[in-house]
């Protein structure tokens, strides 16, 4: 007995320490009536609202409508669409198998999952090529057409049967029509942790299964011990008082766990939501925030440029007044040179004269007052060379080549004539 006592107390001390382990698998297929069970539970709760994270049965979420419709049938798919998307078998049907009521593809009971940016979304076939489905926050649960929604055609992802209904046929009714541009609510994320599982050393048959039973004790066999009864009572306390006891504390210990795990993961699954919604509305704003300051920096740009392009006008101008006084200094300075070279013409010209009066008058003076010839005109004349030279031009202008001589001093003379007309036309310019 004291032995039993302990090892209670010990196993209720260390249980609620005990480590987790992965959920059970869903269950193998159940038949057709599972399905219609699910189905039948989701078209029970249409028009209910939807809340994040709501498993049922007054709210519901995408995954939490899928999971709370299955567990009416006694099947476990896994509480979001994280665990969802490995329930049952994949199949093959798509949204173009989807044909009103001569779809045959699809099952009812069959899952269709979207997969896009910021989660997952799930929802449950109904027949006649509608699904149940926990929309969003503004339709609530609908009996939807995917085959008509844009958001399904362009994320459908993959199709899964937890459980084969063949043969199957249900009429659901008539479907929601939704707004244009609806999508549905953001999935929650995958759980933190699986539900927990109490890993026994041994188990009551009456409790669960499964696990090595808590073993009875054989009853001592009547002989003349004195102690007889008392060992006889304790066998009997054991085997019908705490080995059930202990098999229900375990019991209750095992749903205070899972209970436990179900808050925990709402907990942390709800924060790391927020955080990743938060996360979301940042980046919506920091792109907000960001173009804003981008046009803006667009609009100063265009301003900056259109100072830039006034200031390069202004420039251009004061460019163009430079070009203008420098072509009017380079043109007073060839003003200046041509006055300059008019003034010296005009002093050569004056020299000419003037030296043309002081070699000319000064002879004819000299020649009028004195008859005589300078004595330089005589020694030149009595130069032996000189008169050869004189008795070569009159002989050479007594020849027939007279017209030679002539024109070679007509030459001459017309070429002083036409210096002094160059020149007096430099004076008049």
């Amino acid at each position: 007995m004291r032995r039993a006592a302990i090892a209670i107390l010990l196993l209720l001390l260390v249980a609620p320490l005990a480590a987790p382990v992965p959920a059970a698998a869903a269950p193998a297929a159940q038949g057709s009536s599972a399905c219609e069970v699910a189905v039948n539970a989701a078209l029970s709760v249409r028009g209910y609202p939807y809340v994040w994270g709501a498993k049922g049965p007054a709210s519901f979420d995408c995954s939490g409508l899928t999971y709370w419709a299955y567990q009416q049938a006694g099947i476990n798919i896994g509480v979001s669409t994280y665990d969802q998307q490995a329930a049952g078998v994949p199949i093959a049907c798509t949204l173009a198998d989807l044909h009103g009521s001569s779809s045959t593809c699809w099952q009812p009971g069959d899952l269709i999952l979207l997969s896009y940016t910021g989660g997952q979304h799930v929802a449950l076939y109904a027949g006649s090529g509608l699904f149940m489905d926990a929309y969003n926050p503004s339709t609530g649960v609908i009996l939807h057409d995917v085959a008509a929604d844009s958001f399904y055609q362009d994320h459908f992802w993959q199709a899964r049967r937890p459980v084969e209904c063949a043969g199957v046929s249900i009429d659901p009714g008539a479907p929601t029509a939704l707004p244009p541009g609806s999508s549905p609510g953001i999935e929650s994320i995958a759980n933190i942790l699986p539900p927990i599982a109490l890993q026994l050393p041994w188990s009551c048959g009456a409790c669960s299964t499964g696990q090595a039973q808590i073993a009875t004790l054989e009853y001592p066999s009547f002989g003349p011990d004195p102690l007889y009864p008392f060992k006889w009572f304790g066998v009997w306390l054991w085997n019908e008082i705490f080995r059930s006891l202990i098999c229900w504390l375990l019991a209750i210990a095992q749903a205070l766990l899972n209970a436990l795990s179900i808050a925990f993961n709402a907990v942390i699954v709800a924060g790391i939501n927020l955080f990743w919604r938060l996360l979301v509305l940042f980046m919506l704003w920091f792109r907000d925030t960001f173009l804003a300051l981008w046009g803006f920096v667009a609009w100063l740009r265009g301003l900056l440029w259109s100072w830039y392009g006034a200031v390069l006008d202004q420039v251009q101008q004061i460019a163009a007044i430079g070009l203008a006084v420098q072509a009017l200094a380079q043109l007073a300075s060839e003003a200046i040179a041509a006055v300059g070279e008019m003034v010296i013409n005009l002093a050569q010209g004056i020299a000419y004269l003037v030296g043309l009066f002081m070699a000319i008058i000064p002879g004819m003076v000299v020649a009028i007052f004195s008859p005589t010839a300078p004595p330089q005109l005589a020694e030149i004349q009595t130069f032996f060379l000189f008169q050869w030279f004189i008795d070569f031009l009159r002989a050479f202008a007594d020849s027939k080549l007279w017209w030679a001589w002539a024109s070679f001093i007509a030459i001459v003379y017309l070429r002083f004539v036409l210096w002094l007309l160059d020149e007096l036309s430099t004076l008049n310019q």
